[in-house]
């Protein structure tokens, strides 16, 4: 959804700290279906659930006549869609499907996760432009994860500890 900001201030956005995309979970011959934009053959019967107001949804329509895709309002909503043959393919990120119905089915294999990412989506933090302090602290705490991460700190458990002290290059 494209949220709207309430008190007319707008929105400012963090260092993006993840990249996902559009990606299809269903049947397997679907999924290669809407993967590779073909609507014939073994593919004139793709639908495709994409939820409302989303990036992914002006993709979709942008790529697809729209006899091949069903506008979801909710998650929830597309998953019930694909269990009653509204359609047969949703178009999703990969981090949406985790602790879901989706999951669980591709876990037992009775669907799959698509191979290719159709777009890339940054993910950010999200602050109103009012409170720019507030702003600052939250792009400083993500970029300070991020460096984190790079210097190693996830990998080292030992570097986080509160009586660790680092050897420094800096006089």
């Amino acid at each position: 959804m494209h949220p709207k900001p309430m008190t007319g201030a707008g929105f400012s956005f963090s260092t993006p700290y993840f990249y996902d995309g559009l990606r299809f979970v269903g049947n397997r011959i679907v999924v290669i279906c809407a993967e590779k934009k073909r609507r014939y053959a073994e593919c004139e019967l793709l639908s495709i659930c994409v939820l409302q107001g989303t990036t992914h949804s002006d993709f979709i329509s942008a790529i697809f006549p729209s006899n091949f895709y069903r506008i979801g309002f909710s998650f929830e909503e597309m998953i019930a869609m694909m269990f009653n043959d509204t359609c047969n393919v949703i178009g999703v990120e990969e981090f949406s499907i985790f602790d879901s119905e989706l999951e669980k089915l591709i876990k037992s294999g009775e669907y799959v996760l698509g191979n290719k990412s159709l777009t890339k989506e940054p993910l950010s933090a999200v602050t109103r432009n009012e409170d720019r302090e507030w702003s600052d602290i939250v792009t400083w705490a993500i970029r300070a994860l991020i460096q984190g991460e790079m210097n190693g700190l996830m990998r080292n458990p030992q570097l986080c500890n509160n009586d660790t002290i680092l050897e420094s290059n800096s006089t």
